[in-house]
């Protein structure tokens, strides 16, 4: 039990960082693309 439990926490791990990371990306994207904006207006 405890050997099929540990990749699957691991996996688990991995889906929760890959999730953080495209939030990141997406969030930085948006950041981006709203002071291209700003400056376009400014």
């Amino acid at each position: 039990m405890v050997i099929k439990q540990i990749p699957v926490q691991k996996n688990v791990m991995n889906i929760f960082y890959i999730i953080m990371i495209v939030f990141f990306i997406i969030k930085v994207g948006i950041w981006g693309y709203q002071f291209g904006q700003w400056l376009k207006v400014h």
